[in-house]
């Protein structure tokens, strides 16, 4: 990988999704394991990138890989493309965002009404995120 780096680096260029996804997949058969890996906010990958990504998470899976994957729940393709995973919603509680908000403002010493009204106010359009 280290050699393939610094190739990259002397040649300007960028490795492709295929690369990644032979190299990787090359692990669990050569070394006998099942490894982990995390892939976090993969809802923000870009829309060009999406069926990629998707991809090579599929093919991963494949060869034995664990995966962890965070997105947001937009990316219903994701979900519905692994039917034996576990799904775990997370989500923020508006009460604990409003606690953590003040705590933070409290912190900081900010004590216009105005302004914390206003930062308070913001919470309530997270919904869950």
């Amino acid at each position: 990988m280290e050699y393939h780096y610094n190739r990259w680096l002397e040649t300007g260029s960028r490795p492709n999704i295929l690369y990644f996804t032979q190299f990787l997949a090359s692990f669990p058969q050569k070394y006998k394991i099942s490894p982990y890996i995390v892939f976090d906010a993969v809802d923000e990958c870009s829309d060009e990138n999406k069926n990629g990504i998707l991809q090579l998470l599929l093919e991963l899976q494949s060869v034995g890989y664990r995966l962890l994957i965070s997105s947001r729940s937009h990316f219903q393709q994701l979900l519905s493309a692994f039917h034996n995973a576990s799904h775990i919603t997370i989500a923020a509680d508006y009460a604990d965002l409003r606690n953590y908000i003040a705590s933070r403002l409290e912190t900081k010493g900010i004590k216009d009404t105005k302004f914390r009204s206003k930062c308070l106010n913001l919470a309530e359009g997270v919904h869950g995120m």
